[in-house]
């Protein structure tokens, strides 16, 4: 499994535009759905970062295109190399596997404390106690599972069981790590 990752302030905003204008249209389309001029500038920085992952991984200069399932899971075309991308506040991550993955980033901030009744098992409420942190590795964990399963949030987070210290399901890795005040985490087989 390998992990990059990028902070908004750290590219130049003129090479994401290069980016996306030298793009297909299908990945100029999921980009541009953003209503938001920075969701847009953290979709493209998403797909730099995975393609620039992907060459570094294979040494090529060229990655195969993306394409995406109905329900929105992007993949490589023809070609059995796995990646997930996500992005919160000013960090946008990327991960790449020879296995399905998921990845997803938290920045730890605020949150109404209804949300744990919502989405948490009574065994993940009392890991997380008071804890804004843990919470947040929770819910990263339970988002990055989701994109394994190429469900999204679809699935309900609360069907997702997580048990930070030991892992998810025999079949499953989970990796959680903090950068900064972020939270990532990735699952894999």
């Amino acid at each position: 499994m390998k992990l990059k990752y990028m902070f908004l302030n750290d590219i130049d905003e003129s090479e994401v535009k290069k980016f996306i204008s030298a793009a297909p249209k299908n990945l100029q389309d999921r980009i541009n759905r953003y209503k938001q001029k920075s969701d847009r500038l953290r979709s493209a920085i998403g797909y730099m970062l995975v393609e620039n992952l992907y060459c570094e991984a294979f040494s090529t200069v060229k990655c195969p295109p993306i394409l995406f399932t109905q329900k929105g899971k992007p993949y490589f075309e023809n070609n059995p190399v796995y990646f997930s991308v996500s992005h919160s506040g000013n960090l946008i991550v990327c991960a790449l596997n020879e296995t399905n993955i998921g990845i997803d980033v938290e920045e730890i901030t605020e949150f109404n404390p209804k949300l744990i009744n919502r989405v948490c098992s009574s065994a993940e409420k009392e890991y997380i106690g008071a804890s804004k942190s843990k919470f947040f590795e929770i819910w990263t964990a339970k988002e990055a599972y989701s994109k394994i399963l190429g469900e999204g949030l679809s699935i309900g987070l609360k069907n997702i069981a997580i048990d930070i210290e030991n892992g998810l399901a025999a079949t499953k890795k989970l990796n959680v790590i903090k950068v900064e005040n972020y939270i990532i985490s990735t699952v894999y087989n």
